[in-house]
């Protein structure tokens, strides 16, 4: 296209923006209900639970696995990281379900490029499920933020 500038993005990039999308509206919502002052510390744990659940079901994250399931697990058909797991498949439909035009992209690319765009899409998604469950909401005795917040 000849129109185009020369800052335009790939196609494949408006596939990842609208995976990404799709779970930056989730993390948003429940992060901005974490910041409400009257929060307890155990409404706080549940609501990063909740996401984390929210992300499994909307993507069909499995887990967590025991060790004899994730060596049983075949990761030529699955994404694994930590203790859970997501099919190529579900990364797929995932997409799909992100409307036509993102459909419509995703099938335009070349088949190398769609492998290494569901694998980044599927290891970003245990990611983010992983790294959710491993937040430690902190408060002091207030219910205020805490002074002496661990290092991360």
């Amino acid at each position: 296209m000849e129109n185009e500038p020369l800052q335009t993005p790939p196609t494949w990039w408006w596939v990842v923006i609208a995976g990404i999308n799709a779970l930056t509206v989730q993390v948003n919502i429940i992060f901005t209900k974490l910041q409400a002052k009257d929060l307890l510390v155990s409404q706080q744990s549940a609501e990063l639970v909740n996401l984390a659940s929210l992300i499994c079901i909307q993507v069909g994250v499995d887990g967590p696995h025991s060790s004899e399931e994730l060596t049983a697990l075949d990761d030529t058909t699955n994404f694994i990281f930590s203790r859970r797991s997501v099919s190529r498949y579900n990364v797929i439909q995932y997409l799909f379900d992100q409307g036509m035009f993102a459909q419509e992209l995703f099938l335009s690319l070349a088949s190398e490029i769609q492998y290494k765009f569901i694998s980044m899409i599927g290891q970003l998604v245990l990611g983010v499920v992983d790294g959710v469950l491993e937040i430690q909401a902190e408060r002091d005795c207030g219910n205020n933020a805490s002074e002496d917040m661990p290092p991360t």
